[in-house]
């Protein structure tokens, strides 16, 4: 396990050698539940000492996220998965929130998103304001999935 690590380090990825070593770790550890190993070789290796855990909170820059955006409205996906990805970026919900949307949530008229507190991380009710913007887009799904239904 420790060659491996090192050969993925060495043609410099040291993060993808950690995740090798957490994934090959929990897939002994399952092995080892269903008696089909006796070992886990990735047991030893101490994730500190293969990389640093680094944080995942770069911000992209605005040409970025209209790089981002660009593409995903070029692409071949369909109109409805394009509108939603464009709400996440602008809302800033996490993915379940928006997926598990209800329609008797949204208040197109005053512009305000009433996420219940039971699909809450922290099981608080949180009001989105939406702007012009995703209102259009809400309003657009809204369309898109009743002409679905129909």
């Amino acid at each position: 396990m420790l060659a491996i690590c090192d050969r993925i380090k060495g043609r410099g990825a040291p993060q993808a050698a950690l995740v090798a070593r957490n994934v090959t770790k929990r897939m002994f550890e399952y092995a080892i539940s269903r008696q089909a190993a006796t070992a886990n070789p990735a047991q030893q290796l101490v994730a500190r000492f293969i990389a640093t855990p680094q944080s995942r909170t770069r911000v992209l820059s605005h040409d970025e996220i209209g790089a981002v955006l660009r593409n995903v409205y070029a692409s071949d996906m369909g109109r409805a998965f394009k509108l939603a990805l464009h709400l996440l970026a602008i809302t800033m919900v996490r993915k379940s929130e928006l997926i598990e949307a209800e329609w008797s949530e949204l208040d197109l008229d005053a512009g305000i998103w009433r996420i219940p507190a039971e699909r809450m991380k922290k099981e608080r009710e949180h009001w989105v304001h939406l702007s012009a913007q995703a209102v259009a887009m809400f309003a657009e799904l809204k369309t898109l999935s009743h002409s679905e239904n129909t």
